[in-house]
């Protein structure tokens, strides 16, 4: 069984750059100088940005490690009309629709936004 490990940085991370959004690892960490191991060139390790899309057979997933649903929700402000939307499914909406992962301005308190980076937190498939 071959198995591949995929990272993605957190605004936790006590080591990584304090933004959002942020770039991968750097890929001298998964370098070992001692038995000439890449895990990275091997291909068991694929380092992501947060956050990211990437393809499993031919299925395209998007990851973050900040939580947009929430951060949308709190600053959503929407009145029910005659046709009920459930605010999960609204805020799904906004997402998916804004092509953004996250398309909270201004950012909750808790995330950090480089809004001069913010062309990175765009879906890569380019709205198609």
């Amino acid at each position: 069984i071959k198995t591949t490990i995929v990272l993605a940085p957190s605004l936790f991370d006590a080591h990584h750059t304090f933004c959002f959004p942020q770039p991968a690892f750097a890929k001298t960490l998964f370098q070992y100088d001692d038995d000439d191991t890449d895990l990275v060139k091997d291909g068991r390790v694929v380092l992501l940005s947060n956050p990211a899309t990437f393809r499993v057979n031919g299925v395209t997933v998007a990851l973050t490690s900040t939580d947009v649903v929430a951060d949308t929700m709190t600053e959503q402000i929407a009145r029910s009309g005659p046709h009920k939307v459930n605010r999960f499914q609204r805020v799904l909406q906004h997402i998916l629709s804004q092509r953004n992962m996250y398309p909270v301005f201004p950012a909750n308190r808790r995330v950090p936004l480089d809004c001069g980076r913010l062309k990175a937190a765009r879906f890569a498939d380019g709205g198609k």
